[in-house]
C-alpha cells in the first residue's frame, strides 16, 4: 500500500488543477496565487523540520521527467528556471526528439517543482497558442524565444514569492525557542548543501548554450507575468 498524500500537497494540486481548467483569468490567478503561497509555506515548514530531524527531508534525485516534442528542449528550459527558483538543480538527457530530466535537491523542494512545473506546462501551452506569430516570421523560432521569455518571467516571480514567504517566516519566528536556528540560516545552509552535492554529482558534465533567433521573448515574458505566481496582480490583460 502507498502512503497517503500530504494534505497540503493535495490541496495545492487541487488549486493548480482549478487554475488550469478555468477559462476565467481572474479565477486562474486567484487559484495559482493561493497554491504558490501554500507551496512556499510548505517548503519552509519542511526546511525547519528537517533542521531538527534531518531524516524527514533528504537530498536526492526525482524520477525522470519526460518532455516530448514539440519544443521539448524549451520545456527543459522552463523546468530549469522553476527548479532553480525553488532551491533545486536540474540535469537533462536527450534521446532522439525526446528529452528527459531529473530534478536534484531536497525531497520537499522536488515535490514543489514537480507540482508547479506540471501546471505551468498546461498554462504555457494555452498562452502560447493564443499568441499571434508576427507575419513572415518562423513559427518555431518565435515560439522557442516565447518559451524562453515565459520561463524567465516565471523564475523572477517565483523568486519574489519565495523571498516574501521567507520574510514572513522570519517575522513570525521572533519568539522562537532558544536553540532554534533562524529561517534565513536554515535556508542558506540548505542551499549550500544542495550546491555542494550538485557539484560532486555533476563533475565532468558540460553545460550547453543556445542561440535563438526568434522575436517571441517579450511576448513570452508578458505571458509569464500573466501566470501570476502570487507576488502581484497582472498589469495588462488586454489580449485576453
Amino acid at each position: 500500500m502507498t502512503a497517503p498524500e500530504n494534505p497540503i500537497l493535495a490541496r495545492i494540486r487541487g488549486l493548480l488543477a482549478h487554475a488550469e481548467s478555468t477559462g476565467n483569468v481572474q479565477e486562474a490567478e486567484a487559484f495559482t496565487a493561493k497554491a504558490v503561497g501554500l507551496m512556499a509555506k510548505y517548503g519552509i515548514e519542511h526546511a525547519m523540520l528537517s533542521d531538527v530531524e534531518p531524516e524527514t527531508d533528504t537530498i536526492g534525485d526525482s524520477e525522470r521527467i519526460r518532455l516530448h516534442a514539440p519544443y521539448a528542449l524549451d520545456k527543459v528550459t522552463l523546468l530549469h528556471h522553476v527548479a532553480e527558483a525553488l532551491g533545486c538543480k536540474m540535469v537533462f538527457y536527450k534521446a532522439g526528439p525526446t528529452y528527459s530530466a531529473t530534478v536534484f535537491g531536497y525531497e520537499s523542494d522536488r515535490e514543489r517543482v514537480n507540482l508547479l512545473f506540471t501546471s505551468l506546462l498546461v498554462q504555457a501551452t494555452h498562452a502560447m497558442a493564443a499568441t499571434q506569430v508576427p507575419f513572415g516570421e518562423s513559427v518555431k523560432a518565435f515560439r522557442r524565444t516565447w518559451y524562453q521569455g515565459f520561463a524567465i518571467a516565471v523564475h523572477e516571480r517565483l523568486k519574489v514569492a519565495e523571498n516574501h514567504a521567507r520574510q514572513q517566516a522570519e517575522a513570525g519566528s521572533a519568539t522562537a525557542t532558544a536553540g532554534t536556528r533562524s529561517t534565513a540560516l536554515v535556508l542558506a545552509d540548505r542551499a549550500d548543501r544542495v550546491q555542494d552535492a550538485w557539484r560532486e554529482r555533476t563533475q565532468g558534465i558540460k553545460a550547453i548554450s543556445r542561440k535563438l533567433s526568434g522575436s517571441g521573448r517579450m511576448a513570452g515574458y508578458r505571458d509569464g507575468q500573466r501566470a501570476d505566481l502570487g507576488n502581484r496582480r497582472a498589469l495588462d490583460r488586454s489580449h485576453h
